[in-house]
């Protein structure tokens, strides 16, 4: 059922056999006269495999049937406006075991409109298998960290004929900014189970379901459950509730940076934010201190530094060991440079994320990056002669924060966005938008730049509480968040 079947069969060739940006034109997969592909299975679904890490655009709007595995780690942005249903209580592929489903898996979608989507008749895993359950992974719309809202169904779908239809719970686990999902079915579509939910904003967080009218705002609460009090709105509020993410800066990076530099940075306030892009996917920073403040960062040339940018959230969602080789060196921050067969934790910043930043989305560019200036920065480690101090200074460009700047300890001053009394309880970080102080794998932990006595490993700041400071924890070696600060 393809119009050109030359033309895509080339297309696919080339995708298949060698992806680099000659055979696919802007990393995009686009074949949009892809309608069916002959199966023995059913006639919804496909053995379409795709999952590769340089493809960034999918773009199968015409394609009804449900592709078997759908990802890439890089992949942001999929058109499947026919897609009609999912999961057909199938986990893997035929007797293909080692191909197993992944339905648009860790990708870095921010969006995802499914006009024609119904639902699942065969969800997986199977109904009465628990969220614990290793099979409960292969449940579709998994890790996708940056998805903000998602929208399901028309108004002209009939409840009489999709009867059989329904939405799987365990859908969007690990969705840590899904703060939107949009229901436009003109009917309740049931529901079993609601442990995906409990990964997100809409349960953990300030998020919601919308849906078109009251009269099945009513219904939902009733079919949905209890769980689900108080997180139904009608889709007509969506785009003002969505107001509350935007930056509170609407000026572009470009005057931001202009700004710093001919003073007029006056206009900025502690705690406003705006919005740059880590590696295509958005991290919102927020201004913890300015030139005008007591407590402010120092140039190298000695002057101060006009705006303290730090992550408000978690936004990186990579795990890193902290552990740096120091051999004879001093054990701090500045020297936390590994060696070049093992890479250290200040590298990670030196280089993988100064390298990842950029003010736009589609097309990397250097602004920020240039806009940044080295500042001298203090933090708890030991000297070349082994002793240990609490504010050793060295100049850096883009670091993790000390545990004074947060107010969590008193080697020096803390920043006026850690000390403001309207926030008695930061710093809270949580994951994306979520309230989560917990992931998969236990307790949140983020690096600081500071180092304990007689310890390879920085300090962390551990999550304690939904509504309190997180704690310093001395020299610890669990795999830890990244938040990183710059001063412009």
């Amino acid at each position: 059922m393809i119009i050109d079947p030359i033309t895509s069969m080339n297309r696919l060739k080339a995708f298949f056999s060698n992806s680099n940006s000659d055979t696919l034109p802007n990393n995009t997969l686009e074949i949009p006269d892809l309608i069916k592909i002959d199966t023995d299975l059913s006639g919804f679904q496909s053995p379409l495999v795709i999952n590769n890490d340089y493809i960034e655009i999918i773009n199968l709007p015409n394609y009804v049937q449900s592709p078997y595995i759908l990802k890439g780690k890089n992949l942001k942005k999929v058109d499947l406006s026919a897609l009609t249903q999912i999961e057909f209580n199938q986990e893997y592929l035929h007797s293909s075991d080692f191909l197993l489903l992944s339905i648009l898996q860790g990708t870095k979608i921010q969006t995802l409109d499914l006009p024609n989507f119904k639902g699942t008749q065969g969800e997986v895993p199977s109904s009465g298998t628990t969220i614990g359950d290793s099979r409960a992974e292969r449940a579709s719309f998994r890790n996708n960290y940056w998805l903000k809202t998602v929208s399901m169904g028309n108004q002209f779908m009939k409840e009489s004929e999709n009867t059989q239809f329904k939405f799987n719970g365990f859908w969007f686990r690990n969705n840590y900014s899904l703060v939107a999902l949009i229901l436009n079915y003109p009917y309740v579509i049931p529901i079993d189970r609601t442990e995906g939910f409990n990964t997100t904003p809409i349960i953990e967080g300030n998020g919601y379901i919308y849906v078109p009218n009251q009269e099945l705002l009513d219904a939902y609460l009733t079919s949905w459950g209890t769980k689900f009090t108080n997180k139904f709105k009608l889709i007509s509020s969506y785009k003002t509730n969505m107001k509350a993410y935007e930056d509170t800066i609407t000026d572009s990076w470009s005057q931001i940076l202009a700004n710093c530099i001919n003073g007029s940075y006056t206009k900025y306030n502690v705690g406003d934010t705006k919005t740059l892009y880590y590696y295509g996917v958005p991290a919102q920073a927020t201004i913890v201190a300015k030139g005008t403040d007591n407590v402010h960062d120092t140039k190298t040339d000695g002057t101060a530094a006009a705006l303290t940018w730090m992550l408000k959230t978690i936004s990186i969602f990579d795990k890193y060991n902290l552990n740096t080789v120091f051999g004879n060196s001093a054990i701090n921050f500045h020297n936390a440079n590994g060696t070049s067969e093992y890479p250290g934790y200040r590298t990670l910043f030196t280089n993988t994320i100064l390298n990842g930043i950029s003010s736009s989305p589609n097309a990397k560019d250097t602004i920020i990056q240039d806009g940044i200036k080295p500042v001298i920065k203090y933090s708890a480690g030991t000297d070349e002669n082994g002793e240990w101090f609490g504010s050793i200074p060295s100049n850096e460009t883009i670091w993790p924060p000390s545990a004074s700047e947060m107010n969590l300890r008193n080697h020096t001053s803390p920043y006026a966005y850690f000390t403001d009394s309207r926030n008695p309880n930061r710093p809270n970080y949580f994951l994306g938008q979520t309230t989560l102080t917990s992931d998969d794998k236990g307790i949140i932990t983020i690096g600081t730049r500071d180092y304990s006595q007689n310890s390879s490993y920085p300090d962390i700041i551990r999550s304690t509480g939904k509504n309190t400071k997180m704690e310093v924890v001395s020299g610890d070696t669990t795999n830890s968040y990244l938040i990183f600060g710059f001063c412009t």
